[in-house]
């Protein structure tokens, strides 16, 4: 049972709880968090003062296990969200929350505090994709920050970074925000990927999926290139960038 509820504070606090998740997927109301690390610094030095880090059982499916490297073993003896949120509570409480996307580890965390039967209230968290606006390696390359295993929770005392912006059909940057339209069926590595799970995807790195190809209203067409679908055809004439499913894929966050 939670003995408090988690929160950030809204301002002024002697700490930060900088968090970072691994989870099994993308959507928040149905994947769980499969590894949360918290590392605590204290103002105005920055200075670590502790640091929590735990694989948790997501009691179903291991999810995406290429992206993450957790396996189904490394979390059989591992414990619930539940059965941590007490202590995570107490290293989150009155902190000024960050997080390396605060639309997707808030939404993350406020789910599994429900489900855990506490509150998650992230008063006014800190983003660093927000305040940096580009890719991790970029962001640690700009700070002089060692970058390695990005795909672990606990990887930097400074938080992960967003990997955000990756290099579009056109060569340059897919800038936050930027409007997303789906066509055609998405096989990766020969697999389908329903299209709600890349719209989810597409939300989870900044961007915002649209149903039509307009001249105003797309800044991105993910489908087959050689397609000849309207809305490739639309995508074409107004010079609207194209990406392969695949590459796509590949900007999923480095979680």
């Amino acid at each position: 049972m939670l003995t408090r509820q988690a929160s950030g504070t809204v301002g002024g606090g002697s700490r930060i709880a900088v968090v970072d998740l691994e989870t099994t997927g993308f959507r928040p109301w149905s994947d769980r968090v499969v590894e949360i690390a918290v590392v605590t610094l204290s103002l105005p030095d920055l200075s670590i003062c502790d640091e929590f880090d735990t694989l948790l059982n997501p009691e179903r499916d291991i999810g995406a296990q290429h992206i993450h490297g957790i396996s189904p073993d490394m979390v059989v003896g591992a414990p619930t969200f539940r059965e941590v949120a007490a202590t995570l509570a107490e290293h989150v409480h009155g902190a000024v929350l960050v997080c390396h996307n605060i639309g997707f580890d808030v939404p993350f965390l406020a789910h599994e505090f429900t489900r855990a039967g506490g509150v998650f209230h992230p008063g006014t968290p800190r983003c660093t994709l927000a305040a940096t606006r580009q890719k991790l390696s970029v962001a640690c390359r700009d700070h002089d920050i060692p970058l390695s295993n990005a795909h672990s929770a606990l990887m930097l005392p400074a938080g992960d970074l967003p990997k955000a912006d990756e290099a579009n059909g056109s060569g340059g940057p897919i800038a936050m925000g930027t409007t997303v339209c789906f066509s055609g069926e998405a096989f990766i590595d020969g697999k389908p990927v329903p299209r709600s799970e890349l719209e989810a995807m597409a939300r989870a790195i900044g961007l915002k999926p649209v149903a039509a190809v307009t001249k105003r209203g797309c800044g991105l067409l993910v489908a087959d290139p050689d397609s000849h679908s309207n809305k490739a055809r639309n995508a074409r004439k107004w010079d609207i960038p194209i990406l392969a499913p695949e590459q796509f894929w590949s900007l999923r966050p480095a979680r």
